[in-house]
């Protein structure tokens, strides 16, 4: 038998409702870091918090741009 490599997987499936459903959740995630990241600020936590949140939300807001466009 033959194998082909899956091309429309769940991950790689949008609908505009689940675009949406995306979009909703990863807003969700970036006020979550964005919280995160102010209480850091306040209680002067250590700088590899305040690095790993940062990284973190960058990759959420491009994802948030990436998800836009497919919607």
């Amino acid at each position: 038998g033959s194998k082909f490599k899956a091309v429309n997987s769940k991950s790689n499936n949008f609908t505009p409702q689940i675009a949406i459903g995306h979009i909703e959740r990863v807003e969700q995630s970036i006020a979550l870091y964005l919280n995160k990241l102010d209480e850091a600020d306040k209680t002067a936590e250590p700088e590899i918090i305040t690095d790993l949140t940062a990284t973190k939300l960058a990759w959420l807001q491009q994802r948030l741009e990436e998800l836009k466009q497919m919607q």
